[in-house]
């Protein structure tokens, strides 16, 4: 089945979205989708996926600005499943003219038109970091303060920032597939940050300390009839799953506009192609950071317990540390909010709870025969979907909460090869409430110490006593030989 199928009247195309549950579940899926329309232009929404194939359809439409020939580039991630995401072929389509009307649609933008006093460069991106996965960012320059007969103007994105102890984006190898910028931009280069500064003199430093990677455009003066957008992929680094592991962690990356500066004169004779644009240094005129928390994309709530392995026979010595992250992922703010943590309560001993760290007051605490409840009343936890978070005005990272606690197990815990633990998360506002599952248990796994062959040594051991016997008395019947 063709997950997304055009129709098309002039310049306004018809599309149809089918198909993305998989077949082999009867769960509904909550997707993020994001469309590369081949314009400049991008569309990008949140969809429930329902279980019924028939009723599994999303319609929407594009007006293209731009006549000629398009390619439709779709990215759709499951939030929720791990099962993987469904592949959604490109699409090449053909404008011959344009028209004035087209419908309109009915599903919320999931990232707004930028307000009205911004300037600067902007950035945004598809979805939020994951590794071994192509992440989108749109560029803007659209709002950038350049005068109308300005010397050459670039825009350069910086990414992987070098004071992490890990990497964090895979840069495709074929141009094409790294950048589009459907000619609003004109590509000049990418690569190392250490072979950019050989051949340019960047005046401010700051970003070219901080990011050991750089990809760069040369751009025009913003045009009003165009979209003044650049998209770049990238990939997740399979570090970015290690770096899961340890404290929360948020990547950066920065786009920042460049002219050219007093001098002129290329610093070495190489064939770059900074040195054929003879740009000898670039002043920085004006950046945009955009700060991600890294986290896991398919799952907003989720526990993981510290240690994971341990050996047979030192589970009463033990103390384990268990951390629980919740999200709120809805549009309103969460003023209660519920954590059970289901254990084994014949391995551990309740009584020896202990709380760390928690993102609120001290929650009220309750001991049920099967789980751990963690509970808050009249507190605020802003919605990821909220009209603060979609506009900048409130970092993603407010919509998110932590809760550590420790415990020991009980002096003689029953035998177990591992032990699990399950998380539930609820939350309600004045309005609506909503009960999660985490998808993944925190899981301990005990092991035996490795088994060796035994061995029987008390017969050698015999022997070379027996052994050194006969040497001793051969030794003494010498000496008394030789003495007499």
């Amino acid at each position: 089945m063709q997950l997304l199928s055009t129709t098309q009247t002039a310049s306004c195309v018809n599309f149809q979205l089918k198909g993305l549950n998989p077949l082999d579940t009867d769960k509904p899926r909550v997707y993020i989708v994001f469309i590369e329309t081949g314009d400049g232009n991008f569309l990008s929404f949140t969809t429930n996926s329902k279980s019924d194939g028939a009723s599994d359809t999303f319609d929407f439409s594009h007006n293209y600005i731009k006549v000629g020939d398009h390619e439709i580039k779709t990215l759709a991630k499951a939030i929720y499943s791990d099962d993987g995401d469904p592949l959604v072929p490109t699409i090449p389509i053909n404008v011959p003219s344009l028209v004035d009307e087209c419908a309109a649609n009915t599903f919320e933008q999931r990232h707004q038109p930028l307000p009205d006093d911004y300037e600067g460069p902007a950035i945004t991106s598809a979805f939020m970091p994951k590794f071994g996965e192509v992440n989108t960012y749109v560029l803007h320059f659209g709002k950038l303060n350049i005068p109308s007969r300005a010397t050459k103007q670039y825009l350069l994105l910086f990414y992987n920032e070098t004071e992490k102890t890990y990497s964090q984006w895979n840069t495709p190898a074929v141009a094409d597939e790294l950048f589009r910028s459907h000619g609003n931009a004109e590509y000049l280069d990418h690569g190392l940050v250490s072979r950019l500064t050989t051949e340019v003199i960047m005046e401010d430093a700051t970003l070219v300390d901080k990011y050991s990677n750089f990809i760069a455009f040369r751009i025009p003066v913003p045009q009003i009839d165009s979209t003044n957008n650049i998209f770049i992929s990238l990939v997740g680094h399979p570090e970015l799953e290690a770096a899961l592991s340890g404290e929360k962690q948020t990547l950066e990356i920065t786009a920042a506009h460049y002219e050219i500066g007093q001098s002129t004169t290329p610093t070495n004779n190489t064939k770059s192609v900074w040195n054929r644009e003879s740009v000898g240094s670039l002043v920085l005129k004006d950046q945009t950071t955009e700060s991600t928390a890294l986290g896991r994309f398919h799952d907003p709530n989720y526990i993981t317990v510290s240690p994971e392995v341990i050996t047979r026979g030192e589970e009463s010595l033990q103390e384990w540390e268990y951390t629980v992250r919740y999200s709120n992922e809805g549009s309103g703010d969460a003023s209660v909010i519920k954590l059970k943590c289901y254990l084994d309560t014949q391995f551990f001993d309740l009584n020896t709870l202990r709380l760390m760290e928690h993102s609120f007051g001290a929650p009220t605490v309750n001991i049920y025969p099967s789980h751990l409840s963690f509970e808050w009343e009249g507190v605020t936890l802003p919605g990821s979907r909220s009209e603060n978070v979609r506009n900048g005005d409130l970092d993603v990272s407010f919509t998110e909460g932590k809760l550590i606690f420790r415990i020991r197990a009980k002096n003689n815990p029953p035998t177990r090869n591992q032990v699990f633990a399950f998380l539930e998360v609820f939350m309600s506002d004045t309005v609506t409430s909503e009960l999660t599952a985490a998808k993944h248990p925190a899981i301990i796994t005990i092991r035996d110490l490795p088994v060796h062959q035994s061995t029987n040594y008390k017969p050698l051991l015999w022997a070379i006593i027996i052994l050194s016997l006969i040497l001793l008395l051969l030794l003494l019947g010498i000496i008394f030989f030789c003495c007499n």
